[in-house]
């Protein structure tokens, strides 16, 4: 059988351009679950993570898709609902051409979901476990996250807060051509920072303000160096397939799978695997497809491009944050404004930016006026799509007031304590 070729993986790169008229918007949701005291639902035991899979699965139509015994993921017509490592629910759907369409996605997910839970039961919109120290919660049964685990814990100091605690929402957008792809790469980390202080939701960790508008930003930062961040090598004029294939090949493996289950990658590189090999094996696109799920910048590259700096919040802001992508990204004159924003932008002020957000949100006043400014070059780029602006409304609120939305739950805390009067208001 042919080895795979470095040529091939740029190939399968360039696979992924789309003509404008393809174009749609793809969307991951990702949010917690906790009982009536606010701590996660285990993946075992009665009303738990597994029970639900089974009922959703039974009840509405989804198809379950196990390791083992265990249901990790259910399938249904283009959705999708997976499960990352604390046991958060991910939702996603089928691309989306609007920005209507999206919204009516994430609502009716969650009115199907809600309506599954069992009394007491709550969904979050923060994007961090408020009150639970995230060492109580344990790992779901899935083979690769039993290898991330103790791997990444070497690497980083936050790496299972990461892992086990942290919500947000991903956005996807598709490309025409290289070029395309890089200046919507370079636009996404570039304009990261202003992301993250709009959407900044995660303010509490074990019951304790965390001193930070973004503990999830937080633990991102301390997870693994290799394998996150903003890309600094790979923006601007220095991005293309190639660039983007060469990056990807030299970091290394945390797990491949071989004979019907994840095995160790012992930090060997991908680019070793191919050029090497593995007990007499070579990979091949597959292998390629999952090892592009092992790496976390804030934005990355597949058959689009994925924007991953925006935390969970509320439905409006989800909602907002979608039109802000597709605002920029789908409109030439928003997307050249954008990219010329970005530009301005240098690696070192960027990652300032990044750490602003971080602790501050958008209280950093450097942060509020950039993301007022590009709320604005979204607003028009929609406007010339034949969308409202008012979908951003949730976000200009926020940008006006100086206030993303993790104030709102300090002060929800403030008020009435670890109690339930404060998850219900933070809940959906």
């Amino acid at each position: 059988m042919r080895r795979l070729q470095r040529q091939d993986l740029v190939a399968w790169m360039e696979a992924g351009c789309k003509p404008a008229s393809r174009w749609r918007l793809g969307l991951e949701w990702e949010k917690e679950l906790v009982d009536p005291e606010g701590r996660r639902l285990p993946f075992f035991g009665p009303g738990g993570i597994r029970d639900l899979l089974l009922t959703l699965s039974r009840d509405c139509g989804w198809t379950a898709e196990y390791e083992g015994d265990n249901p990790v993921a259910l399938s249904r017509d283009g959705e999708a609902i997976t499960l990352e490592p604390g046991g958060q629910f991910e939702y996603s759907c089928p691309p989306k051409a609007t920005v209507a369409e999206a919204r009516d996605a994430l609502e009716a997910h969650w009115a199907e979901l809600r309506a599954h839970l069992q009394p007491g039961q709550r969904a979050l919109q923060t994007a961090y476990p408020p009150l639970q120290d995230v060492q109580e919660i344990g790992f779901v049964p899935k083979g690769r996250y039993g290898i991330m685990g103790p791997y990444l814990a070497e690497r980083g100091a936050l790496a299972h807060g990461m892992m086990k605690g942290t919500t947000s929402l991903q956005v996807t957008a598709d490309f025409d051509s290289e070029a395309d792809c890089g200046q919507k790469l370079d636009v996404a980390l570039g304009l990261a920072p202003v992301a993250m202080a709009l959407t900044a939701n995660s303010p509490l960790v074990s019951g304790r303000p965390a001193g930070v508008m973004s503990h999830r930003g937080r633990c991102w930062q301390a997870t693994d160096p290799a394998r996150t961040g903003l890309l600094a090598g790979l923006t601007g004029r220095t991005f293309s397939f190639a660039a983007y294939v060469d990056w990807i090949l030299d970091v290394p493996m945390m797990f491949y799978w071989r004979d019907g289950r994840y095995r160790p990658g012992l930090g060997r590189s991908f680019g070793a695997w191919m050029r090497e090999g593995i007990d007499g094996g070579y990979p091949d696109e597959s292998a390629w497809e999952t090892h592009l799920t092992s790496v976390f910048p804030e934005a990355r590259v597949k058959h689009f491009v994925e924007v991953r700096s925006m935390e969970n919040g509320p439905l409006e802001g989800l909602v907002a944050a979608v039109a802000l992508w597709k605002g920029l990204f789908y409109d030439a004159d928003a997307l050249a404004q954008s990219h010329a924003l970005a530009a301005d932008i240098d690696p070192d002020q960027r990652q300032r930016l990044q750490d602003a957000a971080i602790t501050s949100g958008l209280a950093d006043r450097d942060l509020c006026a950039l993301s007022a400014r590009v709320l604005s070059i979204a607003g028009e780029g929609l406007e010339r799509q034949g969308e409202s602006a008012s979908a951003l409304d949730a976000l200009r609120t926020r940008v006006e007031a100086g206030r993303s939305p993790g104030q709102d739950v300090l002060d929800a805390f403030d008020a009435h304590g670890p109690g339930a009067a404060f998850l219900d208001s933070i809940s959906y």
